[in-house]
């Protein structure tokens, strides 16, 4: 058994419509600001070993700035459709499938399926994600394919906070 770690991150505040539709929103102003802000934090003593991604325009655009901070190579990065499209069941079968080596893992994506994954897995956490917060669980596991039903809240970061 070792202490694994799972980082997720709602993306940043996007535009509210786009003309070619959702998965074209991008973030504004402010969500790039917040992005920079919550990454830097994150950096700080988080940074994930792996990182799971939507494909949609916003979700990339959080990361792009995350990862000015966190460097992670191409071979970490894994972009998943059903990131932007499925529920919290998708994410968990995304999160069943990491390599066992690995000991923390983000996955930047979407309400309302990041905050019912994050419910689910974190009973003590009740408030669901607003745009660019992060929730970082741990627990003991063996294997990323056995998911605990409980894991342990380390770290709240709570982006509709700060004042940007």
């Amino acid at each position: 058994m070792a202490i694994k770690q799972l980082l997720l991150f709602r993306h940043s505040h996007a535009q509210s419509s786009h003309p070619d539709g959702d998965f074209r929103r991008m973030l504004t102003a402010r969500g790039r600001q917040v992005a920079r802000e919550v990454a830097a934090h994150i950096a700080a003593e988080y940074t994930p070993q792996l990182c799971y991604i939507s494909t949609a325009q916003r979700t990339r655009e959080t990361f792009e700035i995350a990862n000015e901070y966190w460097q992670l190579p191409e071979d970490a990065l894994e972009f998943q459709r059903k990131l932007y499209t499925g529920n919290a069941t998708d994410y968990t079968d995304v999160l069943e499938s990491t390599n066992d080596a690995i000991h923390r893992v983000c996955i930047i994506g979407h309400n309302p399926s990041i905050s019912y994954l994050a419910m689910h897995l974190c009973p003590a956490f009740q408030e669901g994600l607003s745009p660019a917060s992060a929730l970082l669980l741990q627990c003991e596991l063996a294997h990323w394919s056995t998911l605990p039903p409980v894991w342990k809240l380390e770290k709240y970061i709570n982006a509709s906070e700060w004042n940007t």
